[in-house]
């Protein structure tokens, strides 16, 4: 490499979009759709890093609601194989779109489908991203996002008599109903709004610009409920490469308990997805004016499994949770067991199959993390849909000049929440697989890993 330049980058895009109708992941569970439209096409997007001392890591990104275990053990083997880039220097996460592929789906398209991401689609995209590599030095800035994001599903307090529920995104222009009252402990923490940017000025090719925010893609899962799509993140995507000469790829971060906050009706929210988009572009390119170089370093890489205790403070209830979840499986009337799950005071039918699931656990599980430096610049990687405490307060601690959080990253286990969701009640803390204070355990691991690949 030319002593000018800090790394070699490179990038591939391949299209995932599957050849037949599948299941719909995110709300696909539950409402049974299959896809019918093809909204926009999806993209698992591949960023290679080599330093000078020839180390390498590869970043892929997938508009997938979720990052399958199998998928990625199966990817990482044939990189390894075709590459020779070891498969723990391989992070591979979804953008949590909840207008694509069902990859847990349990039929043959599915299966068809996570062999050829794991056998085919992803490694190509490995070896394109290795074979572009060229000469690059590496800017980072931030711009803030202001009012795109809401915080959901904590319980909302009816001054009027009805009984408490959990507030979702039932409101226009974020105006919550008169007769409701915020519940005081959600404001234990304040959203977190701060959009992080990495930039790879390139020799000899385009630049590559990484954003790394945490908002779900949910704006597609209104009006057109069959239609396949990136949702915001395609959009947005399209935006930024039209309006740039940069290529450009999203990489979701700490995204349990935000949602992108709705400006119209519910039953015209794919087209939020656009103006939602525009408008997300118009503030990125502003925040192009905070890029500043960063000095280049060794990549180091620490991969860890991290043992963590399964959620059991309702196994009394497994028996009685047990027969609403095998009631509604063999009716799907989720009405009726929504009302038995609180007629045993819990939250639905979801929660039930929770209790269940904790229930046939053992008491203590792990899961994948993974710190990755760059100079100044760190990663963080996990297989959880985390709270954003946990990136405030890594960010705050690490003696790095900028943390990313990436989240569903490697696998797929669920809501992390932070202790306050716990303690005010909200519905990603009810059916969490995990103990209250596991957030917080695994940010003080994340700030043990990041000063020992510093």
């Amino acid at each position: 490499m030319k002593e000018s330049y800090d790394y070699l980058v490179g990038f591939a895009r391949v299209d995932i979009t599957p050849t037949e109708s599948v299941p719909l992941g995110g709300y696909g569970s539950t409402l049974k759709r299959m896809s019918r439209v093809i909204r926009d096409r999806i993209f698992a997007d591949c960023i290679a890093i080599t330093d000078k001392l020839d180390n390498t890591v590869l970043l892929i990104s997938m508009d997938l609601v979720n990052t399958n275990a199998v998928i990625v053990e199966k990817a990482r083997e044939t990189i390894e194989k075709m590459c020779g880039i070891k498969g723990d220097k391989v992070m591979i996460s979804a953008t949590h779109t909840h207008a694509s592929v069902d990859t847990f789906a349990k039929i043959p398209a599915i299966d068809k489908y996570i062999d050829d991401m794991g056998e085919k689609l992803l490694p190509a995209a490995a070896a394109i991203a290795l074979a572009d590599r060229r000469p690059a030095k590496m800017y980072v800035g931030e711009f803030t996002p202001h009012g795109f994001n809401f915080i959901r599903h904590y319980k909302a307090m009816p001054t009027d008599g009805r009984e408490p529920f959990y507030f979702g995104d039932n409101h226009i222009d974020g105006k919550l109903d008169d007769n409701l009252v915020q519940n005081e402990s959600v404001h234990a923490t304040d959203i977190y709004e701060k959009a992080h940017l990495v930039k790879f000025n390139r020799e000899n090719g385009k630049d590559l610009l990484l954003m790394n925010w945490r908002a779900h893609a949910t704006l597609c899962s209104g009006m057109n409920v069959y239609d396949l799509s990136a949702d915001f993140v395609g959009d947005l995507r399209r935006q930024v490469e039209d309006r740039t000469d940069f290529l450009f790829t999203y990489f979701q971060g700490a995204a349990g308990n935000v949602n992108p906050k709705t400006r119209i009706k519910k039953e015209e929210r794919s087209l939020e997805s656009v103006s939602y988009s525009v408008m997300l572009a118009d503030e990125l390119i502003k925040g192009l004016d905070s890029l500043e170089y960063v000095k280049p370093g060794e990549i180091k890489t620490l991969h860890e499994e991290f043992a963590v205790n399964i959620n059991h403070t309702k196994d009394a209830l497994k028996d009685e949770a047990k027969k609403i979840s095998d009631f509604y499986k063999e009716t799907g009337d989720r009405k009726t067991a929504n009302k038995m799950a609180k007629d045993i005071g819990l939250f639905s039918v979801y929660e039930c199959n929770a209790v269940v699931g904790h229930a046939n656990c053992q008491r203590t599980t792990e899961i994948e993390l993974n710190a990755i430096s760059l100079g100044d610049v760190a990663l963080i990687t996990a297989p959880c849909e985390l709270f954003d405490n946990l990136s405030v307060y890594v960010e705050e601690k690490a003696p790095y000049k900028k943390v990313l959080t990436i989240g569903y990253c490697n696998g797929k286990r669920g809501y992390m929440p932070s202790l306050a969701a716990y303690e005010y009640g909200c519905y990603e803390a009810d059916i969490s697989l995990f103990e209250p204070g596991t957030l917080e355990k695994t940010a003080d691991k994340f700030l043990d890993m990041l000063n020992q690949v510093q």
